[in-house]
Formats: C-alpha cells, structure tokens, sequence
C-alpha cells in the first residue's frame, strides 16, 4: 500500500511538471507578444510627439518671423500710412505720405511727407525723414524719457502766412505744441540736422513774400545745453539777398544757473543780409517799436552774451548798415534816412556800470567814441545818482558830435520844427574827460580825482520864411572834484541867451543861482521851432547860499521869486501859478569829524507868499544823524483861496474843477524825507463858502470841516485812520480803519439830508428834455407827469421843478487784500419824498408843491465783494426793502475804462395794495387791489463812450384782484420787459369779473332794473348787482416814456365777452356809443378788436386807434341823449299813425336794445368818429352815426326809418322813409336840430288835409267856404302838431 503511494505521488508530480513546462511555455509566447505590442506602441508615440515637435517648431518659426516682420509689413502697407495720417488728424493736420517703415531693428523713415494745417493753412513738405528710432528704442521707453537719437530731415519746404499778432504755423501747431498740464519728466536728448530747408513768409496786409533758402542747421540738445548752428540765404520781395550764419548756445539747466555764468550766447555773421524783413517781425509783434517799412541791409559779425543775471556783453565787429530807409507804411512818412552807419567795439553792463570798450560809432549825422566805465543810472535829486554824483563816478573818455542839418535830413520828425523852417548849420559837442589833479582850490590830498563836462552849441544857423534866424552858443560846463572822503562841485555854469545857472560847493559851503527868463526862450524857440502859439513867459529867480562857521553852525538861506509865469502845456491848458515869493531859513550843526558832515537840524522854516496863497512850513524838533531815510517832522499851516490853487493845479485837475471857489484855513503836522518819502499825522481844515462846478450845476456849501487824526504815508501808500470826519451843510461822513500793504480794513459811516442837499446846487436836480416827441401837450389830460421828463406846452410854460426831500443814512465795511475787497453795506432811508413845484399859470399865480411818491421807509442791505484787478464788483444777497416792496438782488457790476455794465437778478415781492394806493395818488384814478405778488427780476444796465446808456428790466406784475376804471378784474399775471425807452407788454390775459365793486351802480334817481315788467311780480326783486360774465381783457403793447409818454397797441382782439357796466359806458364807451353816456342801468357784454392803437398819454388829441366794437345784445336805461332821441322817435310814430285804429306802442320803460352787431370807430385828433349804430326803441329803429370829441361835443346823425307798422292807412304811402335828425351839443346837454321832423310832419298834414277835404266835398256839395275852412282846420287839429315838439 506504501508502494502504490508512492508510485501514485510520483506520478502526480511528474504530471505536474509537465503542466508546469506547458504553463510556462505559454507566458513565454504571451510576453514576447506583449514586450513586441509595447514597442510598437513607444514607436508610434514617438513619431507623433516627434511630429508635434515638429509642428511646433515651425509654428514658432512662423510667429517669430511673422511678429519680427509685421511692423515691417505693416508700415510699408496702407495701413501703417493710414495710422499716421490718422494720428495727424487729431492735431487738426491734413497729411499724406508717400512711403514709411519701422522695425524692431530697422529704424523710422517717413518719405514724401506733405501736411497742411487746417486752422491756419500752412503748408509743410518733407522728402526725407530719417531717425534712429526702431520698435526695439521704443521697446526699452528711450524715446519716452526724451532720448530720440539722431534725426536727419531732407528737403524741408515750409509755406506759412504772418498777421497781426500771430502766424500761420503757430496756428496750425498750437495743438500739437500744446503743454500737458500732467508733470512730466521728459527731458529731450538727441541731434537733429536739416538740410536743403525753404522757408516762405508772407505778409497777409501785403501779400509780400520772404524766402530763406539754401539753408541749414544742426542742433545738439541735452540736460544742460542747446547748441545750433544754422546758415542761409535770405530774398526780399523785389529781389536782393544776403547771406547768414550763426551760432546759438543756451543754457537749458536753470537749476544751475548762477549770475555770472554764460545764459545765452549769440554770435552772428551777415553779409548784405536785407533789413526788410523786419516789417515782418513788426506784424508779429504789433506792439514793438519796429517801423512797418525798412529797406537797408547790414553785414558784419555781432556777438551777445547773457549772464544769469541778465547783464549783457554786446561785441560788435566791422557792422556796416547801409541805405536805411525807416517809414510808415500807412501814411508813407519817412522816420529815418541813413546812407552808411558803423559800429565797433565792446560794451558791456554789469555791476550797475556801463563798461565801453573802443566803442566807435558813426552815422550820416553823429558820431561817438567812447572808451571806460560809466554809471548806468542819473535822476536829478538821487543821493549817488544825481548829475554831480554822477559825473565824480565817470572813469572814462567820451565825446558826441551831432550835425543838426543832417540830424533834421536823417530824422526829420526827431526836431519839432516848424514848416518851411531849413537848418543851415549847426553843431553841439558834448564831451566827458577826466583831469589832471592841478590842484583843487577846496581839497588837498594826494587821491583827488576831477571829472569836466562840457557840452557847448555852436551857432545855430536856420531859414524861416525866407529870412535868417541865429541862435547864440548855449555852454554848460561842469567840473567835480571827489577825494575818499568829500565831493565837492568846482564849478558848475549854464549861459545862455534866455538864462544864467551857477554854483559851487559842496555841503559844507556853497551856492547857487538861477535866472531863467521864459519869454526870452519863447522868441528864440518860436521862429524855428511850432509851438503851436502856446504860452511860454515869465521869469523864475532864486538864489541859496549855505556855510558852517568855526563854531560848528551851519545855516542855508534862500530866496526865489516867480513873476507872470505862464507855461501853455497843452492847447486850452495851462500852468499859470499866480505871482509867488518863498524865503527859506533852516540852521543845523556842522560836524568837521569824518570828513565833515550835517550833524543835526536845529531849526527851520519855509514862507510861501501869493496871490490867494500863505503857507508856513516849520521844523517841529531838532533831528540829529540824517540820512536819506529819516523823517524830518514838520508843522504846516495855511490859508488862501481855492480858485488861486485849482488855476495854478489846472494842468492836473479834472475838467471844469478849474473854476472851483471858496477859501479855506488848515493846519497840518507830518514829515519829509530827503528820499521823498512823505508822512501825514494830522490835518484840521474848513472850507468856506465852497461852490463846486458840476456839468451845468453849482454845488455851494456854507462850512466844510475836516479832521483827520492818523498816519499816510508814501511811498508805501500805508494808511491807518484813527479818526476822519468831514462835515458840511447837508452831509457828513466819519471813517475809521486801516490801509496797511495793500490789505484793508475800514469803515465808513455817512448820513445826508436830501432837500438841504440838494437846495444847495443851485440848478434844479432834475428836469425833463426839451424836444418831446409828442408835442402840443394838454396839461389837464393826465393828473401825474413822470420824472425826467419835460413837457413842452403851447405856450411854453415854464418846466416843473423836481425836489428829493428825506434823510439818508448807511455805513459800508471795506475788508480785503489788493485783489478782491468784501464790503458790507447799510443803508437807511427815512420820510423819502419825490416833489413837484408846478410854476405858477395864468390860473395859479403862485408855485404849488405835489407829493409825486413817497416812500416813508427804505433800507438797503448787502454784501458784495469788489475785484480791483479785474474792475468787478460781485454784489450776493443785496436786500432792498420799502413799505410796498422787497428784493433780493444777486449779481455783478463790471467796469473797465468808459465801459460799464450791470446785471442783477432776485426774486422780488410787491404789496399790491400799496401798489394801488400809490399808483392811485399819482393817477388821480381809484385803484384797489389785492394780493401779494411775487415775481423773479432781472435788470441789466449798460453804458458805453460818451454816455451811451441802455438797460433792461424784466420781471411781472400780478394781483389776485383790482378794482379800476368801474371794473372788477380777476387773478392775473402780466410779464414785462422794460429799457431805457420803452415798456413792453407781453400778452397777457386779464380776466374780467364783472363791475366795480366799489362804485355805486346807480346815477341819479333810483330806477328799475331792465327787466322789471309791472305786470309780472316775479320781476319785483331786484339785485344790487349785475351777474358776472366771462369776460376777459388782452394786452399786448409798449409804453414810450421817453422822451414823451405813448402806448402802441398790438393789433388784435383786446377785449372778449366784457360785462358793460353803466361805470364802463360813462368813462370811456360813451365816445364810441354817446347813445349809451350816463345810462342809468345797462346790461350786455360787448368784445373789440384793434386794427391800429397809439395812445399819447400827454397830448391824447394826438391819439390814433382804429378798430371794431363787437357788441352781443345790450339794454340799457335811456341816459339824456337817449331821451331826446326816444322822445323824437315816439313823436314820429304818434304822428305816423294818424288814420290808424291801433294806438302807437306805450311802454313806461325808456327802454333801448342794441342788436348784436359791429361798430367800426376811428380816433385821431382828439375825435373818435363811429358809423352805423343800430338801436331798437320799442319797434323804432335808430341808427346813429358821426363824431364826438374828447371834450363831449357832439356831431351825429339819427336816421329813423318810418315802419308800416305806425303807420296809418292815410299815410301808409310814407312808409320806408327815413327821418334824419342832426344831433349837436355835448354829451350832457345834446341838442337835436327839428328841422327833419318839421318837414315830415308837412309832408303829413298836406296829405291828411287833402284827404280830408275831399271827403267833405263829396257829403257836403254846395256848403259854403267858410264850411271848407272849418272843416280843414278841425283836420289839421287831429294832428295835435303842438304836442310832437312838447308845446
């Protein structure tokens, strides 16, 4: 059994070998089949990413060398062409461009470059131009930072226009020039170089036309330094050229500049380069001194350097200017006419010094030589600058020659000689030399330095009118003599034939005298010389003389005298002081230490004698260590008359103020320095008896006082007011504050009594034009006249008389800086009244006085503030407030020279009850209104030349309601617009409510209303008042007020749908309609329209309106003209209606209708005439037609036509005829002429006697004529004739 085991393991084992073998066998095919896949799998990988690679590599390629060759392509396409015009198109530059190109290595170059500016249509072309500027420059921000490289431009052609003020180019480029207001830290570095460049300038006032061609230029500019060369050749309009070069260097570090280094430096050289061109930079700078027309030319080198300082170092070399010929292109005078000036030699300023090095200069008239070192500054009365100080600081040798004959040829408008006036000869020499020390009679030393002057006219030779005029030698010598501590005047002379000047000295000792008789140099001027027969006499004498004795006093005495001074400045103007004596006595200490000098003033007083003038001047208190700059104290006193000082001051005074009057006392207390500088402290001053013309006016004053209590000084123009009053008749004002550096703070106060004020001109303060335009006025037409405004009767009666009476007071704060000044304003006004004196008529004898307007309470209130520099004022919030008004005004006030313009602008409230009040007092016209309106004002004022005056208001008026004219009008707003002529009314629609409330609508007896019917008692009730309608008036128009007082309507409807009212009928309709004046009772509505409306308000005779009257249906109660026509037209219809059955119609009404219908009227020459209007009295019809004046007088006629309904069957052949009465009288006593009805009534009795008769015949045949008689005449009685006119 162990045996069968084991054989059967052996067996298992075997046969798992075998399984095993086959196994492994298996995965040996498996993994070779899938190690081979793999390989395939990594090789198919590897071509794709291989491929990839591949792919990549040449997309790459092709975006570096697509982006490497894109600005290339681009800028050679039209596209990159396109991009720079378009970029040149926002600079307002038209440009084309042949060719341009760019790259990242390749740098710009633009050809054919053509632009033209639209603004100024300068033309540029450029054939070439080349930079060092590439995308890779532009790529590191080079560029940006400003270093552009090298720039090269060809052929540059540029074509611009010069006009006043400006050219073309800076036109064109002023946008692409323009400075960024963002900082920036672009500092420009490079080279740039122009070759071939032409430029054209031509003169637009001309048409001339200047080309600089051949030319170039190279410029190098970095941080520190632009340096440009440049060379060219320059044409002239009418041929001619020369050449020119230069050089420039300016230093463009300012951060580094010092006052002695080199700013600017210009070196240029020209050879017969034109001097015409000038007129071009004259039309440029319209403000230069340039002379429009110059032709010349000049050649020679010229060399100017600038410090930092601004001292220049001029160099002039061989300079030649030939043929120059200066004029005035305009008026063709000629300024300057030199053939050949030269000039060399060095000059230089610096240090205050003028430094002349070998200066030679000469022209066709002077010539000059100077050589050294000269002060650049002289005055008359400096310390270190006056003639003598200045003269003693000459180190140097100068001489001037001036030949008179050919100084006239060369400049013949320099000498103001008179025509037909011809210089023959003459020369003056001027000559500065120093001298040789021969001994000074007043210094001793070994550093003592002499300086001469000499300047001496020979002979002057001249034709006048044919004969010889000869001026006598005029010399003046000065000679000064200075060691290190004194300066002393050796001598110093003036002769000549008109006066003698003289003196010596220094301030130790000395003197002086001066002679100058004016009427002497008159003679000798006026034969050569146009004085315009202007003024010059008078002598002017004086004398000083000053010394220092051995105790150390020093004392100065003087006198001087002016006798028949008159010097004629200018035509009509004159300064002609009166007759004048001064003596001057001043004492000090003399210190001989130290070269000797003026230790202390001690005492001093100055006396002015004159016609009309004394004045005193002392020294309050000794002064010790003078200098230039301390204030000597003075005391002043004075009296005279006004009228000796305003002539003597005439030149400098406003015109007219020459005649100003009165006398006056004032002591005052400040002081003096030698420097000029001046102090005020104190002044008491009063004024008697004072008249100040003003235009046509005379302003008189009693007593004028003055105190000031202070300091003003000058130069520095500091002013602090501790007290200031000034006080006269009518007014006063008091000011305190300070006026420090131009900063203010100052408050003044005033208070004025208006009627005193204006009592005290002794013209009237405001009358009215003389030459009205609407003339021939009637003064009882209108019960209020308008200020300014005078109206011209028939008779030329005297004017009105206009006074403003109240009290006015008010204070103003002035703070602020030399700029802008904050001022805050009051004002008050108390019982303000506007009066008119009528004179007195052939009815008044005496004057009257009429309350115009009054305005018991006035206040003003605001700020504004005041810039100086621009001559504005800016008024905020200005409160303006009365007892019927309030506004607030906003708004500015402009001023610059005679222009003047204000424009304000607020809200604003009026109390239209006090409106009306007012207005009513000043119509003579009841007016009552209610509301409070509120409208926006505007007000504009303007004033030009010569008074040129215009403004314009614009605002509205408006009231919840009014009652006027026997009208109740409704809520309403009228805007207008008002100038200094005119008022304009906008449209506007007023509604009518109905009559007046406040009138009685009732005349006379109380009658019954128009519908009242005894017969019917629901008519028994009667109302007060009539129903309102819906009617409405439309104003549109203008109001002249100046110079006389008219309304011009605009044609048009202005009234629809109106409410007549028995208040209406008696103002106004009862000229266009008499049949309707005084009726009691009147009810209907009514609507007109304009074709023509003028309305003169002085002269209504004057008037002209044309229109219709649209009338609805109206009745109304008879008024006394109505009567008689009713009356009339009864009568004919009892008459007519003999033979007839039916009675004639009664009616115990005076009852008239007026059928709806239109009436035309006309008013000129103070008549309004109307035609065809139709009235109905019971069943008569009447229709009226004719004239009626503005006084009530009447000229109408009433037709009646004869109805078939009153007639009887007698007379029923007069049917159809009409009855014509004339009416005459006036409105209130009419007058109707019963000419008309007497013939009708003939025609009635013949025909009813004929009747009759023959029916008595035919009863009674055979009785006898005294039966005919009777029978007739009992006929003839039926008519009842002596009842028809109420006998």
């Amino acid at each position: 059994m162990e045996g069968d085991a084991a054989y059967f393991s052996r067996i298992g084992s075997m046969a798992m070998r075998r399984k095993a073998s086959r196994d492994y066998d298996l995965d040996a095919k498996l993994g070779v089949m899938e190690r081979s896949q793999e390989v395939r799998t990594r090789s198919r990988r590897q071509g794709r990413l291989q491929r990839k690679r591949t792919l990549v590599l040449v997309l790459l390629a092709f975006v570096i060398l697509a982006v490497g060759a894109l600005p290339s392509l681009v800028s050679h396409s039209p596209m990159g062409r396109s991009l720079l015009v378009r970029t040149l198109d926002s600079y307002d530059l038209d440009a084309d461009v042949e060719s341009m190109q760019i790259g990242w290595l390749t740098p710009l170059q633009v050809r054919g470059l053509h632009l033209v500016g639209r603004t100024g249509g300068s033309e540029i072309s450029v054939d070439d131009l080349q930079t060092s500027i590439s995308l890779s420059n532009l790529w590191s921000g080079e560029p940006q930072s400003g270093q552009f490289g090298e720039v090269l431009v060809r052929g540059v052609q540029l074509s611009c226009t010069v006009s006043n003020g400006t050219t073309s180019i800076e036109q064109d480029l002023a946008k692409l020039l323009a400075p960024s207001s963002e900082p920036s830290a672009f500092v420009p570095r490079g080279i740039v170089k122009l070759q071939d460049l032409a430029v054209q300038a031509t003169d637009l006032a001309t048409n001339q036309t200047w080309t600089l061609s051949q030319s170039h230029a190279d410029a190098t500019l970095d941080a520190s330094l632009l340096d440009v060369t440049f060379d060219g050749v320059l044409s002239q309009p009418g041929g001619g050229d020369g050449s020119l070069a230069g050089h420039v260097k300016l230093a463009m570090d300012s951060t580094n500049a010092s006052a002695a280094n080199e700013q600017l430096a210009v070196e240029i050289d020209a050879d017969s380069l034109p001097l015409s061109v000038l007129a071009l930079a004259q039309r440029r700078f319209p403000g230069s001194e340039l002379p429009t027309a110059i032709t010349g030319d000049v050649s020679g080198r010229t060399q100017l350097i600038l410090t930092g300082a601004g001292e220049p170092n001029l160099s002039l070399r061989q300079l030649y200017v030939r043929n120059l010929v200066a004029a005035d292109s305009q008026t063709g005078r000629k300024l300057w006419d030199n053939e050949l000036a030269t000039f060399d030699g060095d000059l230089q300023i610096r240090g205050g010094r003028l430094n002349a090095q070998q200066i030679n200069a000469k022209t066709d008239f002077a010539s000059v030589q100077m050589n050294g070192s000269f002060p650049d500054s002289v005055s008359l009365a400096g310390a270190s600058t006056n003639p003598l100080a200045w003269l003693n600081q000459v180190d140097a040798t100068a001489t001037v020659q001036v030949d008179l004959p050919r100084l006239r040829r060369a400049l013949p408008e320099l000498l103001p000689l008179r025509n037909g006036v011809t210089l023959v000869d003459g020369i003056v020499e001027a000559r500065i030399e120093p001298l040789a020390d021969s001994g000074s009679t007043a210094l001793r030393g070994e550093n003592v330095r002499r300086r001469r002057l000499n300047i001496r006219s020979g002979v002057i030779q001249a034709q006048s009118d044919g004969g010889e005029v000869r001026v006598a030698p005029i010399d003046v010598l000065a000679i000064v003599a200075s060691d290190s501590q004194r300066l002393f005047a050796e001598q110093f002379q003036l002769d000549s034939p008109f006066a003698a000047v003289n003196g010596q000295g220094d301030l130790r000792s000395g003197s002086a005298n001066v002679d100058i008789n004016f009427g002497k140099l008159a003679r000798i001027l006026r034969p050569l010389i146009d004085l315009d027969e202007r003024r010059l006499e008078g002598n002017v004498q004086g004398g000083l003389q000053w010394n220092a004795q051995n105790d150390g006093m020093w004392r100065l005495r003087g006198d001087g005298r002016m006798t028949g001074l008159a010097i004629e400045l200018t035509p009509g103007q004159s300064f002609q002081p009166s007759s004048l004596q001064s003596q001057l006595d001043v004492t000090g200490r003399w210190q001989p230490s130290g070269g000797g000098h003026l230790a202390e003033l001690t005492s001093g007083k100055l006396n002015v004698l004159g016609n009309g003038l004394e004045a005193d001047v002392e020294l309050v208190q000794a002064i010790s260590g003078l200098d230039a700059n301390r204030l000597i104290p003075l005391r002043m006193s004075g009296q005279g008359q006004l009228n000796a000082i305003a002539q003597t001051l005439a030149p400098w005074m406003p015109a007219g103020y020459e005649s100003l009057q009165g006398g006056f006392r004032f002591n005052a207390r400040g002081g003096l320095s030698q420097s000029g500088a001046a102090l005020l402290e104190s002044v008491d001053a009063q004024i008697t008896q004072l008249e100040v013309p003003m235009s046509d006016q005379i302003w008189e004053q009693q007593l004028v006082k003055m105190h000031f209590d202070g300091k003003a000084s000058y130069p520095q123009q500091d002013v602090i007011i501790r007290s200031l009053t000034v006080a006269g008749d009518a007014a006063s004002a008091a000011i305190q504050g300070e006026w420090i550096g131009g900063m203010t703070d100052i408050e003044i106060a005033w208070q004025a009594e208006l009627e005193r004020l204006q009592t005290s001109v002794r013209e009237r303060l405001a009358t009215r034009p003389k030459n009205p335009r609407l003339s021939q006025s009637n003064s009882q037409s209108r019960s209020a006249q308008q200020v300014a405004y005078r109206n011209a009767t028939a008779n030329n009666a005297a004017s009105s008389e206009w006074l403003l009476r109240g009290k006015m007071e008010g204070s103003v704060v002035a703070t602020g800086d030399p700029a802008v000044l904050f001022l805050d304003s009051h004002l008050t006004g108390q019982q303000f009244e506007l009066v008119e004196t009528v004179p007195p008529t052939s009815v008044n004898f005496g004057s009257t006085k009429r309350v115009v307007w009054a305005e018991p309470n006035l206040r003003v209130d605001g700020r504004a503030e005041w810039n100086r520099v621009e001559s504005s004022l800016q008024a905020k919030a200005m409160q303006i407030a009365g007892d019927w008004f309030a506004t607030t005004l906003s708004g500015t006030v402009d001023w610059k020279g005679d222009q003047q313009s204000v424009r304000m602008e607020g809200p604003a409230n009026f109390k239209m009850d006090e409106v009306a009040s007012r207005l009513a007092e000043l119509t003579g016209t009841p007016i009552i209104a209610e509301g409070i309106h509120s409208t926006p004002l505007k007000l504009e004022y303007q004033q030009g030349p010569k008074d040129q005056v215009s403004f314009n208001v614009n605002g509205s008026l408006g009231w919840e309601s009014v009652d006027t004219a026997g009208m109740w009008f409704g809520p309403a707003e009228v805007p207008f617009q008002m100038t200094e002529t005119v008022v304009s009314i906008a449209p506007s629609t007023i509604p009518v409510l109905g009559a007046s409330r406040y009138v009685q609508q009732q005349y006379g007896p109380v009658v019954a209303p128009l519908d009242y019917d005894p017969n019917d008692p629901a008519t028994y009730q009667t109302n007060g008042m009539a129903s309102a309608a819906n009617g409405k008036l439309l104003l549109a128009g203008d109001v002249h007020y100046r110079p006389a007082i008219w309304i011009d309507l605009k044609p048009g409807p202005i009234a629809k749908n109106v409410q007549l009212t028995p208040e209406i009928t008696g103002q106004w309709l009862k000229y266009i309609a008499p049949i309707a004046a005084d009726a009691a009772r009147v009810d209907g509505t009514f609507s007109a329209t304009l074709e023509q409306g003028m309305v003169s308000i002085d002269n209504p005779n004057q008037s002209t309106i044309r229109g219709r009257l649209e009338v609805d249906q109206v009745r109304m109660n008879a008024g006394p003209l109505a009567d008689q026509v009713i009356a009339g037209a009864r009568q004919l219809q009892s008459l007519a209606a003999i033979g007839s059955r039916a009675n004639p119609p009664r009616s115990g009404r005076t009852l008239i209708t007026m059928p709806a219908q239109t009436i035309e009227f006309n008013v000129a020459g103070g008549v309004v005439d109307h035609r065809a209007l139709l009235l109905e009295i019971d069943r008569a019809k009447v229709t009226t037609s004719g004239r009626v004046t503005m006084n009530g007088q009447l000229d109408l006629i009433a037709q009646i036509p004869l109805d078939a309904s009153w007639m009887g069957s007698d007379l029923s052949m007069l049917t159809g005829q009409t009855i014509t009465i004339p009416v005459s009288g006036t409105l209130d006593r009419p007058q109707l002429d019963s000419s008309g009805i007497q013939r009708i009534m003939a025609d009635m009795g013949t025909r009813a006697a004929q009747d009759a008769g023959a029916n008595f015949l035919q009863e009674q045949i055979g009785r006898g004529q005294q039966q005919l008689e009777d029978s007739l005449n009992k006929g003839i009685e039926k008519l009842r004739i002596d009842r028809l006119f109420g006998r």
